[in-house]
């Protein structure tokens, strides 16, 4: 099922973030937000996840999107909602709720999504510890194990990475490729673009006053473009490990 989007406009305070945006995803594809600070990169998922007004339409597979649906749309939002003294495995269970409903008890099904969500997101060992007593990274994998359990067609992430030790920051950039692998559509807000080139097939740049450009990653982001979103003159080497993006001097 695509995504699309269709003359989507959004503002804060007045003041435009993105208008007129047409955008076709397609399943597979892991499609980059980049843009500056205060560029409208995280409004941009919480309208499209039904938490902003926006203007313009959005479908998935032909039907029109509604705020809230959460069986076809997760939301991983750029810093942990403050922790609650409920479980580890209770919250990642909370992804099922779109699917049973809140006060319905979980199948078999349901449990073993949760199971292989909290396994594969390396929380078997703290599922009955509190979230309020977890640290940063261990709440930001009980929200992408939520959203493993979950299992919407498009995942909306915002800094996805945030929080994370290198060693999870690994095993999340696995999970999104596998996500993308199988079928899933990624949305990313990003301002890493290492992380960019080794996950995106696409990009979307907001460049300011609601402007915006989008395409193949490989077309979209040039050393020109990116060092003119992030007003610093940026370097992408290409070596015989990949490619790897730098400033080409400090501020």
């Amino acid at each position: 099922m695509s995504l699309s989007l269709a003359q989507i406009g959004v503002a804060r305070d007045g003041q435009p973030l993105v208008q007129a945006l047409d955008l076709r995803l397609e399943p597979g594809q892991c499609w980059a937000l980049l843009g500056r600070n205060g560029a409208g990169k995280s409004s941009l998922l919480h309208a499209l996840a039904g938490l902003l007004p926006y203007a313009g339409s959005a479908s998935l597979g032909g039907e029109a999107l509604q705020g809230g649906d959460a069986r076809r749309l997760g939301l991983l939002l750029q810093e942990p909602e403050p922790a609650m003294a409920i479980s580890v495995a209770e919250a990642v269970a909370a992804g099922r709720y779109p699917w049973r409903g809140a006060w319905a008890a979980l199948d078999g099904g349901d449990r073993a999504r949760v199971a292989a969500a909290l396994e594969r997101l390396g929380l078997e060992a703290l599922r009955d510890r509190p979230l309020d007593h977890l640290s940063g990274g261990e709440r930001r994998r009980v929200q992408l194990a939520l959203l493993l359990a979950q299992d919407p067609a498009v995942w909306l992430l915002d800094e996805p990475m945030n929080h994370l030790d290198w060693r999870w920051q690994a095993e999340a950039e696995c999970l999104l490729m596998g996500q993308a692998q199988a079928g899933r559509i990624l949305f990313l807000a990003l301002h890493d673009l290492n992380l960019g080139e080794r996950l995106c097939s696409h990009a979307l740049l907001l460049e300011g006053g609601g402007a915006w450009r989008a395409g193949p990653w490989g077309e979209v982001v040039t050393e020109e473009r990116a060092s003119a979103l992030y007003e610093l003159p940026l370097v992408r080497d290409v070596g015989a490990q990949g490619s790897w993006w730098h400033p080409g001097r400090r501020p």
